[in-house]
């Protein structure tokens, strides 16, 4: 007896270990590509996706702000990651107002003057069934010389927030192996 109930208990914490490692691999591992043409378009789901955006700009293209909207169709709250948003120009190729990435909520992300980089990450919650804007801001384009064209780039991606209350089934349970455990070793 004190064998099988030694293997149904090392199974059952291995059958937990199991269900708590799946609880925690994230359900997405797709992305998507966004471009200039989808601006305006959306809204975007942030459960459905996470979205790369990478824009190599054209000698003499007229400055503009491009808006992404996009929304959180889940039933939590969300932890918003907005990853390597990077504004690329030199001293030949840049844009001549500047150029900055921000949300109209959540603020701005980065922000670069004519003929200078700038590089940043900002994360931010976004309750369920909210949503928020994604703005690309930038001035007219000027290639006057060698290297590469005026550039931006990010990544948005979103994970859940855990629920309070899982964290409380998940330690009901532990506690309920516990006393088990304890019962089985007094007998």
């Amino acid at each position: 007896m004190g064998f099988m109930s030694n293997i149904l208990s090392k199974t059952g914490l291995g059958a937990l270990a199991i269900g708590i490692a799946l609880a925690l691999t994230p359900i997405k591992a797709s992305a998507l590509t966004l471009n200039s043409s989808d601006a305006g378009g959306g809204p975007f789901s942030l459960l459905a996706s996470s979205y790369n955006f990478q824009q190599l700009f054209a000698n003499n293209t007229p400055g503009a702000t491009l808006s992404f909207e996009f929304v959180n169709d889940s039933a939590s709250t969300m932890n918003v990651v907005l990853s390597s948003a990077t504004i690329s120009q030199n001293l030949n190729n840049f844009f001549v107002e500047g150029a900055r990435v921000f949300w109209d909520t959540a603020g701005m992300v980065t922000d670069a003057a004519a003929r200078q980089s700038s590089s940043n990450n900002k994360n931010f919650l976004l309750g369920a069934g909210m949503s928020d804007t994604l703005n690309v801001q930038f001035g007219n384009v000027i290639i006057q010389g060698n290297g590469p064209n005026p550039d931006i780039d990010f990544t948005v991606s979103a994970v859940p927030v855990p629920i309070p209350a899982a964290g409380l089934m998940l330690l009901t349970a532990l506690g309920g192996l516990g006393l088990a455990r304890r019962r089985r070793k007094v007998a």
